[in-house]
């Protein structure tokens, strides 16, 4: 038997080829390469997401002083609005007849040319001026005043319309009457009237302008009264053909000055008024 020597058991055991001086074993290659793949989607998520934006900081000025520079600036534009405009934007009142005559601010803003008992209001439609003119002392029509009411009542609260039963046609016919026509205008009427406001709304002095046009209001108002007051009673006479005497005679006797028609009492027991 051939003895062998124990060193060549051990050679036996070992990787006969020999590593050479400095190599990278694959394991570590492996993680270096897994290491870089996940950097690089890393980077991309990161910028993607705004990673890497410029910052820059805005110095803003002081409130107080851009406020003051923006009112310079629109106080050295020019004004190109009429004096009708202008006025227009204020709050104005209802001209009444104690008010003198001339060109006033109106409600709405609107404009009212007053003469005497007559004025016409003036408002604005796509930079056209349109008129509706009234009277101070025209006399209204015999019970205008309680058709109005009726007419608002069922109009403005459904209750009464059940109550009084009254139709979606009836409700319809008073609609159309939602206002009165005012003084009664011819075209020529509104052409006159038409040019003789544009004068005094681009006009610098306002005195003779202004003459003109209060002087043809009384005129324009003076011509068209007859005529006026025939189409108010024509109106209230309108009025009163929608509803039916039973109708009239219900809401005259339901206590239609005090509670709703759902909560007022019968005909026969008359309404209590609350105690102050």
């Amino acid at each position: 038997m051939n003895d062998q020597h124990p060193d060549n058991v051990t050679s036996e055991l070992q990787d006969p080829r020999p590593r050479e001086r400095g190599q990278i074993p694959a394991w570590i290659s492996a993680v270096i390469v897994l290491l870089c793949i996940a950097g690089g989607v890393a980077f991309l998520v990161w910028q993607m997401r705004g990673g890497g934006s410029v910052t820059e900081t805005v110095m803003l000025s002081n409130p107080v002083d851009a406020g003051a520079s923006a009112r310079a600036e629109r106080a050295a534009r020019p004004e190109r609005r009429t004096d009708g405009q202008r006025n227009a934007g204020r709050r104005g009142v209802l001209v009444d007849a104690a008010a003198p005559d001339g060109v006033h601010a109106g409600p709405r803003q609107s404009m009212v040319v007053k003469s005497g008992k007559t004025a016409i209001q003036v408002s604005q439609n796509n930079g056209e001026p349109v008129f509706y003119g009234y009277y101070f002392n025209l006399p209204t029509p015999a019970g205008s005043t309680e058709l109005m009411q009726i007419r608002g009542a069922v109009l403005n609260d459904p209750t009464w319309a059940k109550t009084l039963g009254v139709s979606s046609a009836q409700l319809e016919k008073l609609r159309g009457a939602s206002r009165g026509p005012g003084m009664v205008l011819d075209d020529a009427d509104v052409s006159r009237l038409r040019e003789l406001w544009k004068a005094w709304d681009l006009a610098t002095d306002k005195s003779g302008a202004e003459k003109a046009i209060v002087a043809a209001v009384a005129e324009v108002g003076e011509k068209n009264r007859g005529a006026t007051q025939q189409a108010m009673e024509e109106r209230i006479a309108a009025i009163r053909a929608v509803f039916t005497p039973e109708q009239l005679a219900k809401y005259r006797s339901s206590g239609a000055d005090t509670a709703k028609p759902a909560t007022r009492p019968s005909a026969k027991t008359p309404p209590s008024r609350p105690t102050p």
